[in-house]
């Protein structure tokens, strides 16, 4: 975990959101946002290239929080998200930490994005570099952002290559075709909130 003074200098790639938005938010021990930034970047190419200093008051000597950056699709729905834990200065010398493995957290191989799924179920199967021992929570969202059905999942050790394989059924009802998104995250356990998110968008079918 870093130690950083005010202004953070943020720096990275990522596959822009709807409208090519991204959001950025810091975080506080407590829950409390202590800054918000929307940025538009745009690429000809996959990724993107960003860059940002956020400046922050916190009280005392430091404070942990959460850097998280966002994007959103065009129902308004989190379509990744990926943050760090940060440990604030509000003086002193700064400690920065290499960035660690940059490969997605989850690897999904079925169902394949845009998959049409018929019978009731969707099989979700896959591998995912968790951020610690925390169920995976697994959620088929509607249109509105609403959970149709929602799932955890218990990772078992990860393997060599520092993943670990996941398999989990989540059945449904549906009488027409209905497209949703599925989500699959990890939770934050030291402050309230996400620390990754993956999506990708499905159809279920009757």
């Amino acid at each position: 975990m870093s130690s950083v003074r005010s202004p953070i200098r943020l720096r990275g790639y990522l596959v822009p959101g709807y409208k090519n938005r991204v959001h950025v938010e810091l975080i506080g021990e407590d829950g409390r946002l202590l800054g918000r930034h929307l940025l538009y970047v745009y690429t000809s190419q996959r990724l993107a290239y960003f860059a940002l200093e956020i400046p922050f008051e916190i009280k005392g000597v430091s404070q942990l929080a959460r850097l998280q950056v966002s994007t959103e699709d065009e129902a308004g729905r989190t379509k990744a998200l990926s943050a760090v834990r940060l440990l604030l200065l509000s003086s002193g010398y700064e400690d920065i930490n290499p960035p660690g493995d940059l490969k997605e957290r989850c690897l999904l191989l079925t169902p394949a994005p845009g998959e049409t799924i018929h019978g009731g179920v969707v099989l979700v199967t896959g591998y995912a570099r968790p951020l610690d021992d925390l169920p995976l929570i697994l959620e088929l969202l509607g249109d509105q952002g609403q959970a149709i059905v929602s799932r955890l999942a218990s990772l078992p050790p990860a393997e060599a290559n520092g993943y670990s394989p996941f398999a989990v059924e989540m059945p449904y009802h549906v009488s027409e075709p209905l497209p949703v998104q599925l989500v699959v995250r990890q939770l934050d356990g030291r402050i309230g909130g996400t620390m990754y998110l993956y999506s990708q968008e499905i159809t279920l079918a009757p």
